[in-house]
């Protein structure tokens, strides 16, 4: 889609279309984005909102590293984030998610200002600029599961939701071990994983297991390719959903 010239304009990361694609990039289809929990998205999440602790500093410079590194064009394994509930892996993802659209949006609007400059035209403050950013899917492990059984219910191709998930440039999959999934949509999920692997495409995930209970839940098959595919970090601390709710009773 675009030309191989990376050039890094004011910290963004420069991505210029060449002549003969612009057109077909701009009509390109919009952002699909599958179950966005808009209260982590309106506003945007920022790394300087996010509480730092001790037991999940590892894991916040890390998400944070890898994000930056990846919106400059620089290719890591993605984090898996394993640990117990409510200590922040969630808002680490969507933080993740919101700090490269940041970029990417950024980064277009600077690039579609170049270009009406060159064309001598006036940028009119709130039209946006033609490009896509950034997509991206994310999806929670319930939302899966149900999604896989109501299309095999009503004897629908589970292949082509795969492939529709799959099709995203960074796939999110956030509370693996929030339900009990039966032997179908574990396969599925496990499809799922090893055709992104193969892909090799960026995978962020949130679970609420351990490294050792996620590995007994998607085998050691699969397990492998994920230790392959993503970097492994356990996120250590309280949670945070109980002190806040403390924090704001205590301000009544």
């Amino acid at each position: 889609m675009y030309d191989s010239i990376l050039d890094i304009m004011e910290g963004h990361h420069e991505l210029i279309p060449c002549c003969c694609k612009l057109k077909e990039h701009i009509q390109q289809p919009p952002l699909i984005r599958i179950n966005v929990p808009l209260d982590y998205m309106e506003p945007p999440p920022v790394w300087d909102s996010f509480r730092v602790q001790p037991k999940n500093k590892t894991a916040f410079n890390f998400c944070r590293g890898w994000a930056k590194k990846y919106a400059l064009g620089q290719e890591y394994p993605a984090p898996l984030l394993c640990g117990p509930v409510g200590n922040g892996k969630t808002r680490l993802i969507w933080t993740i998610i919101a700090s490269i659209v940041k970029v990417r949006d950024d980064h277009n609007l600077w690039l579609y200002e170049r270009e009406l400059a060159t064309a001598n035209i006036q940028h009119e403050p709130d039209k946006r600029p033609p490009y896509q950013t950034f997509d991206y899917r994310y999806l929670t492990m319930p939302h899966f599961s149900e999604e896989i059984r109501i299309r095999a219910r009503n004897h629908q191709d589970v292949v082509d939701y795969r492939k529709l998930v799959n099709q995203a440039e960074v796939l999110a999959i956030d509370d693996i071990g929030a339900e009990n999934a039966t032997e179908f949509v574990r396969e599925q999920f496990h499809l799922l994983i090893e055709e992104r692997v193969v892909q090799r495409k960026p995978l962020l995930i949130a679970c609420n297991f351990s490294v050792e209970e996620l590995e007994e839940w998607t085998g050691s098959r699969v397990m492998s390719r994920l230790r392959g595919a993503c970097d492994i970090i356990e996120v250590q601390g309280s949670d945070m959903r109980i002190e806040e709710k403390t924090r704001k009773v205590k301000q009544l």
